[in-house]
């Protein structure tokens, strides 16, 4: 048996044996998956395996046409990467629920791998979800720009698979501006799994983030290290495959024989490269098994106290048409548009961390309104203090916030020190004094000769609310 029949053969039953396991996996989720809400993502995302098996063995037996097939699997990888995500976002119970449970959270979204030389600390909220999200979701359409430029140029002859050096064709710029995307991608998927790990932690996130991103962003990366190899004679036309023409003069000895009319490297390398991921499919296959086993999906139901034993789930083909329904996907991206990108939720969240305090805060601000302020003229005073005003020298702390109906802010420190924010006070040895941040027109004045930052939070938003309460 020829190398090339052998190749095939393997091939075919490898993707034979992933239909039937990625088959069975999709069967059980359609029948017994009582969340129909996530059902459609997970199904699609145990449909990606069978179908990169099955398109990567037709471009490999029909290399006329594997453009076609290759052009359908690059497409279906953007939709992939999609439902993972709204698999997760809809798990967390939507983008909104989501923003809100991490606004809770003491931490920020500190950046990593070099990131955070160049780039601002993400708030855990509103913030958070939103830049995840359009670095998450920009490679969706990078990914169909890059497919639709691969495949006209390949029509036009000006693409150049594996052919880096040569600027005036499409291949290294589209291989530059796909890895850019994809970088950029999975570094907010890793910086969102991290961020949303104790809520995502009932459906076991570990496998399933490493089963959908291993095949997106590893066969990528395979594929650039198999052109390399190309490129660097490793894969040549010394393999001899698809010859047009063997003349032998001895038929016992193969040295003996001139070849003529072999696939050249360019060719063989996605020859190789589909090969490859006919193999690594039955691996994914039962990494997807694992990883979105049904069981999880019932443990989650009956933690809800919901009897999922023999619980109707929906006629099967109503459930797979929802599962084709591609809709959604215009659904999802307009309802983030509504609720992630518009300018008047980007004013919202500025408000919403400034005014907003988390709820452990919260007893302490009742406290301070109910206490009440001192009416004068301008407005409203609030007065926290362990002495006497008059006795700022001691080894005490006073605070006094004040808050006008109108007027431009101020800062008026009663005693000593100048008009800055960072002021010395008088008395008894003094101090350099951090006072917080001037808001609105509120006042902050602080008397205090002690050495430390006084921290005016929780007093500044009660004066603050109480100002916004009375202004009308």
């Amino acid at each position: 048996m020829e190398l090339l029949t052998l190749t095939f053969a393997i091939s075919a039953a490898m993707t034979l044996l992933t239909v039937l396991l990625s088959g069975w996996d999709v069967w059980t989720h359609l029948l017994y998956n009582p969340q129909a809400g996530i059902r459609k993502y997970v199904i699609r995302m145990l449909l990606m395996v069978p179908l990169y098996a099955v398109t990567s063995y037709l471009a490999l037996t029909i290399p006329e046409q594997k453009l076609y097939f290759e052009t359908i699997r690059d497409f279906y990888e953007g939709f992939a990467l999609h439902s993972f995500y709204y698999f997760m976002i809809d798990f967390l119970g939507g983008q909104e629920v989501l923003a809100q449970k991490l606004r809770s959270k003491k931490h920020e979204a500190h950046h990593m791998m070099g990131f955070q030389w160049c780039m601002e600390t993400w708030k855990m909220g509103p913030v958070f979800v939103r830049n995840n999200s359009i670095g998450i979701l920009q490679y969706i359409p990078c990914k169909i720009f890059i497919t639709v430029m691969t495949f006209v140029s390949s029509i036009f002859g000006f693409y150049g698979e594996g052919i880096y050096t040569d600027p005036t064709k499409m291949y290294p710029w589209l291989t530059l501006l796909l890895t850019v995307s994809q970088t950029w991608a999975l570094y907010c998927l890793v910086l969102f799994y991290h961020g949303c790990s104790d809520e995502l932690r009932p459906m076991r996130p570990l496998p399933k983030f490493l089963a959908v991103k291993m095949i997106i962003f590893f066969t990528f990366w395979q594929s650039l290290v198999i052109g390399w190899l190309a490129r660097f004679g490793v894969i040549s036309e010394n393999w001899h495959i698809r010859c047009t023409d063997v003349h032998c003069t001895d038929a016992s000895n193969p040295a003996s024989c001139a070849y003529h009319g072999c696939w050249e490297a360019e060719e063989l390398s996605p020859a190789v490269n589909d090969f490859t991921i006919c193999l690594e499919m039955l691996a994914f296959s039962v990494v997807h098994h694992y990883a979105f086993k049904i069981d999880d999906f019932l443990r989650m139901e009956r933690e809800k106290n919901t009897d999922v034993t023999n619980q109707v789930k929906g006629p099967l083909m109503n459930n797979f048409i929802d599962v084709l329904a591609f809709t959604d996907i215009h659904q999802d991206i307009k309802f983030s548009e509504q609720e992630l990108l518009t300018e008047k939720q980007r004013l919202a969240q500025r408000f919403d961390d400034d005014v907003v305090l988390k709820k452990k805060e919260a007893t302490e601000r009742k406290r301070l309104l109910a206490k009440g302020p001192t009416a004068t003229s301008s407005g409203w005073s609030f007065f926290n203090r362990s002495t006497p005003a008059t006795t700022a020298a001691t080894s005490h702390t006073a605070v006094e916030l004040s808050v006008g109906r109108s007027g431009a802010p101020s800062l008026q420190p009663l005693q000593g020190g100048g008009g800055g924010l960072n002021h010395t006070v008088g008395g008894g040895g003094g101090g350099n004094h951090t006072v917080n941040q001037r808001r609105n027109n509120a006042t902050i004045n602080n008397y205090s000769n002690q050495p430390t930052k006084v921290d005016l939070s929780l007093q500044y938003e009660a004066a603050v609310l109480l100002q916004r309460q009375n202004s009308d």
